[in-house]
């Protein structure tokens, strides 16, 4: 539990940190183009980005029994807490939209709060998931054609982890763009979730046919 609350204060600081160092690369004229895209990948992806995720997986590995007896006994927080951060977040984001004009033009400064609360809203929300999740596959009978669904995408979980990225930009930036649909449409979220979703199931299904397949995508 120590371990948990010392990687967490680490992200957080991390986070902190990275928020600097982005906000001076980008207002920096010593970067080049490809020094510029090095120097933020580089930042955004270290590994003290997501040490708290790290160690938190870890504990849950090694404590899951525990940890979800935990999370069904205090469900009833753990929804109220999503809500009150849901709220938060887009109340950030609506007011720096409001505040700048539209959500590209919102400094990265100004995600500062939002991107530390980020490191307990994720969590809080795959409890939920996981309480949903237990809650269809106690009562399977009744949730049974639900939970085909979900074996069948489970089945191909990793693969659809490892390429829905490549599909997310394909239809992000090609795609949509040319269809007039851009973040701000409401069909927008929903459309990119079920088309990559579908997409990336199809894709791996198809790749598992192929020799040597399981080095490619995992089991």
């Amino acid at each position: 539990t120590v371990f948990i609350f010392l990687a967490l204060i680490a992200q957080q600081l991390w986070i902190v940190i990275k928020m600097i160092a982005i906000n001076y690369i980008n207002s920096s004229t010593h970067f080049s183009s490809l020094t510029y895209f090095i120097s933020i990948y580089f930042v955004d992806r270290a590994f003290f980005s997501y040490i708290f995720y790290f160690i938190l997986g870890i504990y849950l590995c090694r404590n899951y029994e525990y940890v979800t007896d935990k999370v069904f006994q205090n469900k009833k927080w753990i929804i109220v807490t999503i809500v009150v951060f849901t709220g938060a977040i887009s109340a950030l984001q609506i007011n720096g939209i409001i505040k700048y004009g539209s959500y590209r033009s919102i400094p990265q400064s100004y995600f500062l709060v939002s991107n530390l609360l980020d490191s307990i809203y994720f969590p809080l929300i795959f409890s939920m998931l996981s309480i949903i999740s237990l809650n269809i596959h106690t009562n399977k009978y009744k949730y049974s054609k639900y939970l085909n669904v979900f074996s069948l995408i489970g089945k191909y979980s990793f693969g659809i982890y490892l390429i829905h990225v490549l599909y997310i930009t394909l239809i992000g930036t090609l795609i949509f763009p040319r269809l007039g649909i851009d973040p701000y449409h409401l069909i927008f979220y929903p459309v990119l979730f079920i088309s990559v979703l579908i997409l990336s199931y199809f894709s791996i299904y198809l790749i598992s046919y192929l020799p040597y397949s399981k080095i490619i995508i995992g089991n």
